[in-house]
């Protein structure tokens, strides 16, 4: 039993250092809060439902870019307006056997923030958060990013939360 027992314990070891350098793919929701702005008026009002795709891509044990796609909604003024941002990550992760902790850059693009459809707007922040491995190819992760979105001549501050889950391949 006692050999059994270990024999597991150093596969799922194994299993779980060689999922952090597979390509994962993932979904993630969760909830966006402006924090400020003069463009978004009433504070609280404008928390929304955020959902999206990621992909991982791992270049080292230790770095990974990962695009994303993100769907959201933006109260700017008395409107509230459906907007996608679009991202590139750029992760350092510091990998503590199945826990691996990370903190990074995004920069982007978002649609959807001003009248005119065919806009797309820049933006920019930092990102921190934790992924564990459940088993050998499924990991769930906890995401937090800070952007900042160029709205006409005005900056809009916006945190982001995510809950999601991640299959490895």
């Amino acid at each position: 039993l006692a050999v059994a027992i270990l024999l597991f314990a150093g596969l799922s070891q194994t299993a779980s250092a060689r999922s952090e350098d597979r390509v994962g793919l993932g979904a993630a929701i969760g909830a966006s809060w402006p924090i400020a702005t003069e463009a978004i008026q009433g504070g609280i009002d404008g928390v929304s439902f955020d959902w999206g795709f990621f992909v991982d891509i791992p270049i080292l044990k230790t770095f990974h870019i990962t695009p994303a796609a993100m769907l959201y909604k933006l109260k700017v003024g008395d409107e509230w307006r459906t907007v996608t941002d679009i991202d590139l990550n750029f992760k350092f992760i510091v990998p503590i056997r199945r826990l691996s902790i990370h903190a990074g850059i995004t920069g982007g693009l978002t649609a959807g923030a001003d009248t005119d459809a065919d806009t797309l707007t820049p933006h920019m922040g930092v990102l921190g958060g934790v992924s564990f491995n459940l088993v050998a190819n499924f990991d769930i992760f906890a995401l937090v990013q800070y952007k900042i979105l160029f709205h006409d001549l005005e900056k809009v501050h916006d945190l982001h939360t995510y809950l999601g889950a991640m299959f490895r391949f």
